[in-house]
């Protein structure tokens, strides 16, 4: 049943300001600064049914000379963009949720990871099942990526064959998952995919927590990754089991600690992911699937909020983080993160975030030492 006099169509603005810069032994410094955003339009809902649409933009402020341009926040080409980014049809009736059409997916291994100007986005076709008890399910079948991680130019839906990570014949991925909650205290999530033509994943998450009197709470998560080539084996076979556990605690006054470890004991890597991937170790740069054959990482992090100082709404935090193989060739690195996190307004915000990575082994010639810096402020209205 539907109200005969539905609501007027909802409009939502996005502002985004951008600076990102990048600096190693090996290369000249780089540098973007860029204005950007969108604009979301989203139709009545009339029997289930809703338009959704959003419309990106990017433009560079031309405060770098192009030779020295970091990428990462423009096309291909180093030019800012538009980007009719998000068009889905959004059915809804009762517990089953259907989104058909360029849109944000939020998976183990194909997420938005929405660190830059614009959020990686798919053409998609999913469906959900939710509140079946304490279980939900999921499918999901996408054949193109947009955003700054699929490889080849974030302004442009890329078909799946052409993205580096994937093999030249894998037309799409599809992916099936069943969650378990129970107590607010359990949760265990199952995933399929299979990508076509390349490699069949299995991806297990376990996690467990309590609150306890006083304000603090703890969860711990284990994790398990398993993947197998299916075909196309032009940029190697992947075959992978990589697991991985993490701790946290937090507490009322605005501290969190956070510890992770994973490996890999497949013999090609950690599988790569469409986004930030599923993996308890990633941080602002390193991940475990860029390390290859034999990685491993583990991490240690803390995060605080300001409240004691009279500053609620900011958060500051640090992480460090080991990723090494123990394989030839051997890959040995340090991270250290710093983020300072400002909630100013309901509809304003900034972060602000620093790696700075260090080769044990390597001599300046071939160091992977790395400097790595962004702010990111946004704006709602």
């Amino acid at each position: 049943m539907f109200s005969p006099s539905p609501p007027p169509v909802h409009l939502q603005a996005h502002l985004r300001w951008g600076v990102i810069t990048r600096a190693a032994p090996t290369e000249p410094r780089s540098t973007g600064v860029a204005i950007g955003g969108h604009l979301h339009l989203d139709s009545p809902r009339l029997i289930g049914l809703r338009a959704e649409a959003t419309l990106f933009a990017v433009q560079d402020l031309g405060l770098v000379d192009p030779a020295h341009l970091h990428p990462d926040f423009f096309d291909a080409r180093g030019k800012g963009y538009v980007l009719l980014g998000e068009a889905f049809l959004d059915g809804q009736w009762g517990k089953a949720h259907l989104r058909l059409g360029r849109q944000r997916v939020e998976t183990p291994h194909a997420d938005s990871d929405d660190l830059r100007m614009m959020p990686n986005l798919f053409m998609a076709y999913a469906a959900d099942l939710s509140h079946v008890g304490n279980f939900s399910f999921h499918t999901l079948y996408f054949t193109h990526m947009a955003g700054w991680e699929n490889g080849v130019d974030c302004a442009s839906f890329v078909p799946l064959r052409a993205i580096p990570a994937l093999a030249p014949t894998t037309d799409g991925a599809f992916a099936v998952a069943a969650v378990y909650q129970a107590w607010e205290k359990l949760e265990f999530q199952l995933w399929g995919y299979r990508f076509d033509d390349f490699a069949d994943v299995a991806y297990a998450q376990l996690s467990y927590g309590e609150h306890r009197r006083g304000g603090l709470s703890w969860s711990t998560t284990l994790q398990l990754d398993i993947a197998t080539g299916n075909g196309m084996e032009s940029k190697g076979k992947p075959s992978s089991r990589t697991w991985g556990v993490g701790v946290e605690l937090r507490g009322s006054q605005g501290y969190r600690f956070h510890a992770a470890f994973n490996r890999d004991d497949g013999a090609a890597g950690a599988f790569p992911s469409l986004g930030a991937g599923p993996f308890l170790t990633s941080m602002e740069v390193l991940t475990l699937d860029a390390l290859g054959r034999g990685g491993q990482a583990h991490v240690l992090g803390a995060q605080y909020r300001l409240t004691e100082l009279g500053l609620p709404k900011v958060s500051v935090g640090a992480a460090w983080g080991r990723f090494h193989t123990s394989v030839t060739p051997v890959h040995d690195s340090d991270e250290l993160d710093l983020n300072l996190d400002w909630q100013l307004t309901a509809h304003v915000s900034m972060l602000a975030a620093w790696a700075t990575i260090r080769d044990r082994h390597a001599d300046a010639a071939h160091s992977s030492d790395l400097d790595h810096f962004r702010i990111l402020a946004h704006m709602t209205f």
